[in-house]
């Protein structure tokens, strides 16, 4: 299985990165946790094996673990740990972080109206939607370079693979409707 080609997993990281990162690259990291028959284990179990014995880092153990259990067929791309599904899309917007966050609540609340809750103390500022059943969308605006800031919007707790792709279109759209000031 570790020479085999990685076709089930969205490669967001290059091997060159991860192999400058980690020591080793892609197929290399999924042969050690093939040999540690990490198929047979759960999340933090796999997270476990890289940090405790291989001395990776956590952020860089989670993307191998992830990584590796979308290769396995033990996750599609875009699903959580509990089995429920994630996507999200950002852009950068002119403006400070509460300006930025600002403009994605207007152009969000139009649609589904009033957030739940909204956050300008923490680091980055955050607004989150309650959307059907545990769905949430969750605004989060980080601070750039050159008076931008990057806002993020996840949408959360998906129940199937199927709604990924338009809820990023949906959130693309959002993003690029505030950017523009519409």
């Amino acid at each position: 299985m570790a020479d085999e080609i990685v076709t089930g997993r969205v490669q967001s990281t290059s091997d060159e990165s991860l192999l400058a990162a980690t020591g080793k690259t892609w197929n290399e990291w999924f042969a050690v946790l093939d040999a540690a028959d990490a198929t047979g284990l759960k999340h933090p179990q796999i997270v476990g094996v890289l940090v405790e014995m291989h001395g990776v880092g956590a952020w860089w153990a989670q993307g191998i673990t992830v990584g590796y259990e979308q290769a396995r067929g033990m996750r599609m791309p875009g699903q959580r740990a509990d089995g429920t599904f994630e996507v999200s899309a950002s852009k950068a917007i002119d403006g400070s972080q509460a300006e930025a966050l600002a403009a994605v609540i207007a152009v969000v609340s139009a649609d589904l109206g009033a957030p739940a809750s909204v956050s300008e103390t923490a680091k980055y500022a955050t607004a989150r939607w309650k959307l059907d059943g545990r769905e949430s969308l969750l605004a989060t605006a980080d601070p750039a370079k050159s008076g931008k800031t990057r806002v993020a919007l996840t949408h959360q707790k998906m129940a199937t693979h199927a709604q990924l792709a338009p809820a990023k279109e949906q959130a693309a759209e959002w993003l690029r409707s505030a950017a523009d000031g519409s």
